[in-house]
């Protein structure tokens, strides 16, 4: 009897420790030449080494890896202003300046100080991070307008990062506890944070079930469900930015990317009857976001120029009269 048990230890350690093995070993591949496919914009940094001690990701530790804030443009404007959150869209990649962004745009027409809190890579539970640090409190008191500039990656970006998260750490989300938006931590962050699962997250979220709702093949239940988080996601941005600054009022610009899909979401007219303001560039402009050859997308990058954040200024101000 005893050593069949011990045989049935040996065996169950042979193989725990085979499953492991094999688990590092297809984590370095998925990093190794996954990683740099998904790193298309250049995001990884030469000499990111392999990790597999994974940790929960901090704001401040977020904080730091991200890209240098943009200045405030108008800040010697003292009427109430507005406060930008958003990805590379709204930071205005890929100009290094802020005179070409949509930042200076509206500052210059409105002639108010507008701050911008966008990074390259951001999703919009990185604003809700942003709103409940209490770190930019007194540029909320000051703004008239909070403005969310949103693309279709956004809408899969809530569970996983469009470049791989290179960094040995999870990647930052939210999760539902008593109906409210939570950030998560993971219990197993060696697990949740190691690069095949990040992978695979993406393609379960960006490959599978975007692309189903996109097409119409999305089983409804996973439909209703991402539709939901989703929406919390921007419905507990305007009541985080409201505890701080009741009068603000909360615009969504819905920048067409490569979802066709994206501005016909029924959520938006959802948020629309609570309160927030929602603007379809698509709609409101078709010229949007047009070819390379049109001018209004950033040669061999994609994303908007100048030219682009012109029209869309001038739509916000003086179209639409959405800021005043």
């Amino acid at each position: 009897m005893k050593e069949k048990l011990l045989q049935a230890l040996k065996v169950a350690i042979g193989i725990t420790i085979t499953t492991v093995l094999l688990f590092i070993l297809l984590d370095w591949i998925v990093f190794s030449f996954f990683y740099t496919a998904l790193d298309s914009r250049q995001i990884k940094p030469d000499g990111v080494a392999f990790c597999l001690n994974m940790k929960n990701i901090t704001y401040e530790k977020l904080k730091k890896l991200q890209f240098p804030a943009r200045p405030i443009a108008g800040e010697n404007y003292k009427k109430p202003g507005i406060i930008m959150f958003g990805c590379s869209y709204g930071y205005g990649s890929p100009y290094k300046n802020i005179e070409p962004t949509l930042q200076y745009k509206l500052s210059e027409k409105l002639k108010v100080p507008v701050y911008n809190r966008s990074n390259p890579g951001y999703a919009p539970q990185m604003a809700i991070f942003q709103i409940r640090s209490h770190e930019f409190d007194n540029e909320i008191k000051n703004c008239k307008y909070a403005m969310y500039v949103t693309i279709g990656e956004h809408f899969w970006r809530v569970y996983a990062h469009s470049a791989g998260w290179w960094v040995p750490y999870t990647w930052p989300t939210c999760c539902v506890k008593n109906g409210e938006l939570v950030e998560k931590k993971s219990k197993f962050p060696v697990f949740d944070g190691s690069y095949i699962y990040k992978y695979i997250k993406k393609l379960l979220y960006a490959a599978t079930y975007t692309k189903q709702i996109e097409n119409g093949t999305c089983n409804p239940k996973i439909k209703e469900y991402m539709c939901d988080f989703y929406k919390l996601h921007f419905e507990t941005i305007n009541k985080e930015l409201k505890k701080i600054n009741p009068d603000i009022q909360f615009v969504i610009l819905v920048y067409k990317d490569q979802y066709d899909f994206y501005a016909e979401l029924p959520i938006w007219n959802d948020l629309e009857k609570e309160g927030i303001k929602v603007v379809k560039v698509c709609k409101e402009l078709p010229e949007l976001p047009g070819e390379m050859k049109d001018g209004y997308m950033y040669p061999n990058d994609g994303h908007p120029t100048e030219k682009a954040w012109i029209k869309v200024a001038d739509l916000l101000v003086d179209k639409k009269k959405i800021l005043q």
